[in-house]
């Protein structure tokens, strides 16, 4: 029998008829306040994320840019970071999650230009190089060069070819 026909079937100045008619009612608003308390977790889910998603943007893009440190040892510096802050705010969540939302910000910054991650090219000092290595490495030097560089180094190839050209005079006399 439905509760519906139950109440129907009681008589309507009887005690039991109200009871039967506040139970309906409960019945009726326990799916409503389930799906509102559901609701109420989802959005409160949703802004910490996006909450702790904000807070790791805002620790990838230093460390992603930092020069010397190999890409794992970053992401386990972002991830160490973000898990100190996150239980220091008495946020509980497990580490091992946290590697996804930290390579989740770093796509986000990178995708959008906030990063210059690309490390540079070591290459020995200069003074150490013989110019064809030099030359190797720039193959444009030239190009770049100050034009007073250039001219003071014809220059003093000029007076070097003129001093030996006045040695060879006096040897030849």
């Amino acid at each position: 029998m439905d509760l519906t026909q139950l109440i129907n079937s009681v008589d309507h100045k009887s005690p039991i008829y109200y009871i039967l008619i506040a139970i309906y009612v409960v019945s009726m608003l326990t799916p409503y306040f389930k799906s509102l308390a559901k609701n109420t977790k989802l959005n409160h889910l949703a802004s910490r994320s996006a909450y702790i998603l904000e807070e790791a943007k805002e620790i990838v893009a230093p460390i992603a840019n930092e020069v010397g440190l190999a890409n794992a040892d970053r992401r386990e510096k972002a991830v160490d970071k973000l898990y100190a802050f996150l239980t220091e705010h008495k946020i509980n969540v497990q580490r091992k999650d946290l590697y996804a939302v930290v390579e989740t910000a770093y796509q986000y910054m990178k995708q959008h230009g906030y990063l210059n991650d690309k490390q540079p090219i070591t290459t020995p000092a200069p003074e150490d190089l013989t110019k064809d290595e030099l030359n190797a490495l720039t193959p444009n030097a030239d190009a770049f060069e100050d034009k007073s560089v250039i001219q003071n180094e014809q220059a003093e190839q000029q007076i070097d070819q003129q001093q030996e050209q006045q040695q060879n005079t006096k040897e030849g006399e």
